[in-house]
């Protein structure tokens, strides 16, 4: 019996890809908000689960940039294992900021980074492969900060304090960064601050891809 939960990390975004606009406030919270939910070790809650079938196999496939070994050590989960599709499925495509196979890619620009999980069910036991769709790197072009209620007298306290600079790769961990020190600065409502990425439609086949990242903040 042959198995595809969906696990893609851009599923979380609400079709992302095909209407970045409308999903910007749900792709931050996929790559920033959701770390904040993530048990302390969720290794320990997949392995510890005393129900569902018992991993036999783990493949990988598609990868180019990481290896499997690497890309195995970060999942968390190894053969042997009782297997609990919804945790899994949490680990691979959240993760925590630095130890996950998502931020491994995104922090190095693979914005459009991801997974297909096919699970093959043999008696007791599962076989899973996980496909990696890496997709290309994406570099930042502008960084705008926009004030709720208007105005642009927040900017000039709030540019300093970001990690994301324009000309960079696309980089998940300094969006993390970047959102926590704007929100625990004093000049802003820390419960303000958004994070929305819009990437740019390429002008050709071959040309880089970019995409614009804008930081909404409040008066306190």
């Amino acid at each position: 019996m042959l198995n595809k939960p969906k696990t893609k990390a851009m599923e979380s975004v609400k079709l992302f890809l095909l209407v970045p606009a409308c999903a910007a406030a749900i792709f931050i919270s996929a790559c920033v908000d959701t770390d904040r939910n993530v048990p302390e070790n969720p290794q320990a809650i997949v392995a510890g689960s005393n129900s569902g079938p018992v991993i036999s196999k783990i493949t990988w496939t598609g990868n180019k940039v990481h290896s499997s070994a690497e890309l195995d050590g970060l999942l968390g989960v190894k053969v042997g294992d009782r297997y609990d599709r919804k945790m899994f499925e949490e680990m691979l495509s959240r993760g925590t900021p630095n130890n996950s196979v998502l931020s491994l890619y995104m922090n190095d620009g693979y914005l459009f980074f991801y997974t297909d999980v096919d699970e093959k069910l043999i008696g007791e036991k599962v076989e899973l492969t996980i496909k990696v769709h890496e997709q290309e790197q994406a570099w930042v072009k502008n960084v705008t900060i926009t004030e709720k209620g208007g105005g642009n007298t927040l900017s000039r306290h709030v540019r300093p304090l970001l990690d994301v600079k324009e000309g960079q790769l696309f980089n998940r961990s300094l969006l993390i960064t970047s959102q926590e020190k704007v929100a625990k600065s004093g000049f802003v409502n820390p419960d303000s601050v958004r994070i929305n990425p819009y990437p740019i439609s390429k002008t050709s086949d071959g040309a880089s891809q970019y995409v614009d990242i804008e930081f909404v903040v409040q008066k306190p």
